[in-house]
């Protein structure tokens, strides 16, 4: 079961997806830089899902079926989002 709540949350990630495995290749060859897919990512809203000490399991669906597309663009969608984790716990707010 998906832990998207709306279809437009599940169309967005689906999207986001499939422009990251288009590309993947240039990523893997260096001539593509992630920053563009991690802007991508947030322009689509993708990156607040339980940044609130809400339930997590959005956000980890997020960055496993980005890493499936990439594995590069899933672990910085990862480093991205633990470091908003820490910024938010540390002071105490979204």
């Amino acid at each position: 079961m998906s832990a998207f709540s709306t279809p437009l949350c599940r169309e967005g990630l689906v999207a986001f997806g499939d422009s990251v495995a288009e590309r993947a290749a240039d990523l893997d060859m260096g001539v593509a830089d992630t920053r563009a897919d991690i802007a991508s990512a947030g322009a689509a809203g993708l990156l607040h899902h339980g940044i609130d000490g809400g339930d997590l399991s959005t956000m980890v669906e997020i960055i496993e079926s980005t890493s499936i597309a990439s594995l590069s663009v899933g672990f910085s969608l990862w480093a991205q989002r633990m470091t908003a984790e820490y910024v938010a716990r540390a002071t105490g707010s979204a």
